[in-house]
């Protein structure tokens, strides 16, 4: 069985046959030959490479899915884990403080009772002088600025664009 040509190889045999033609350097039975040659890449190949992507690109898609999908249900697990354990260290530690005790020897573990750095709590609402404060760089609301445009704005530096991307139906 010959080896099928991939993409890049039609599109370049495609192309180069098309300059050939488009040269003039052939006799009317080569251009005739070159011709059905590419007939035979438009109706026949290059559907069947197309169709194999598109296959390709679509078990992709399930598969990065399924990953999506798997990880939002690690990412649970995960965060159910570590609520369980805070739960069970908080438990420990009122036990603790239910008892009297600052520390206890448990065979393998030894739990202490010990103090949290400081912190700071502000409370809703306060204004804060600037120094307490961080700077942060302003973000471009790019939403706003499409529509701006579209509706006749001129801002400098700023234009719409379209891409191009591709659609399997």
């Amino acid at each position: 069985m010959a080896k099928s040509l991939t993409l890049y190889e039609l599109t370049d045999t495609y192309a180069a046959a098309q300059d050939l033609l488009a040269a003039g350097d052939l006799d009317p039975a080569q251009e005739a030959e070159l011709e059905k040659c590419l007939t035979g890449i438009l109706d026949r190949l290059l559907p069947e490479k197309v169709e194999g992507y598109c296959r390709i690109v679509r078990n992709l898609e399930a598969a990065e899915e399924a990953l999506k999908v798997e990880a939002e249900r690690l990412t649970l697990r995960k965060r159910a884990l570590a609520n369980r354990a805070a739960g069970l260290k908080e438990r420990l530690r009122l036990a603790l403080v239910a008892v009297g005790r600052e520390k206890i020897d448990a065979g393998t573990f030894t739990v202490g009772r010990q103090a949290s750095p400081p912190a700071v709590a502000i409370a809703e609402g306060v204004a804060l002088p600037d120094e307490f404060l961080i700077p942060q760089a302003p973000t471009v609301d790019k939403r706003a600025l499409l529509a701006a445009l579209k509706e006749g704005r001129k801002v400098d530096g700023c234009e719409i664009t379209r891409g191009e991307s591709l659609r399997i139906r």
